[in-house]
């Protein structure tokens, strides 16, 4: 009902405060001064993110928690990177560990490398070693580029 800007993701809204966003993230702070212009828009559309990662982004603003699915997790870690909000990334990294098994951990692998997300990388390599033998016949190992499980084989190895 107070709101003063309204975040338009997917063709759906987003109804915040300015005052909330400048407050809680550099990133707003800097969009939303009174020399750019989205300061004095009542409508920011957002075309690079899904409503669902965007909508976690704004909640974590306003409280401070997380509260994204596994499968929005990576879209919020890069989002977090973007917005230089390092707290959330720890956050989005921890929600995407806790929730990494046999049947992810290969495309999981696979967006940790393509975002440039190393310490997720190897985390994912980690469990990649440890569990060899199930992630290989998994579905979603199956799902991998030749390159990637050709990185994966080479890195895998035992030495």
């Amino acid at each position: 009902m107070t709101s003063d800007l309204t975040i338009l993701v997917e063709g759906k809204e987003i109804k915040v405060h300015k005052a909330v966003l400048r407050i809680r993230s550099n990133y707003f702070r800097s969009l939303l001064t009174e020399r750019w212009k989205e300061n004095e828009e009542k409508t920011l559309e957002i075309k690079e993110s899904t409503y669902v990662a965007y909508k976690a982004l704004v909640e974590y603003f306003y409280t401070n928690t997380l509260n994204v699915p596994f499968c929005s997790a990576f879209e919020l870690l890069d989002l977090a990177r973007v917005h230089c909000e390092e707290e959330l990334q720890e956050m989005c990294e921890k929600v995407i560990k806790n929730n990494i098994n046999v049947d992810n951990v290969s495309s999981s692998y696979a967006t940790s490398k393509m975002l440039r997300f190393e310490d997720l990388k190897t985390f994912c390599m980690g469990f990649i070693k440890n569990n060899f033998s199930s992630v290989v016949v998994a579905e979603d190992f199956g799902q991998l580029n030749l390159t990637t499980v050709q990185e994966i084989l080479k890195e895998a190895r035992i030495s």
